[in-house]
């Protein structure tokens, strides 16, 4: 793990690469791509969790009506 020394070397070289008026613009866009991560890793989820209760999961067949003995 990283620790306190670490991370403040690191914030140091941000500032010293990109300046103080950029770190607002750096920040935001950090944060809209974790929210943009979030919600494709949910939406992700969701899909999986659709396609593991469809019928050919449970041994079905899904392109049989019920009642269909062909």
């Amino acid at each position: 793990m990283t620790g306190c020394g670490e991370w403040l070397m690191v914030l140091l070289v941000i500032l010293l690469l990109f300046g103080i008026p950029r770190l607002p613009q750096i920040g935001e866009s950090l944060g809209r791509a974790v929210k943009n991560y979030r919600r494709a890793s949910r939406g992700l989820d969701e899909v999986v969790v659709k396609k593991r209760d469809l019928p050919e999961a449970e041994g079905r067949d899904a392109t049989k009506e019920p009642g269909d003995d062909r």
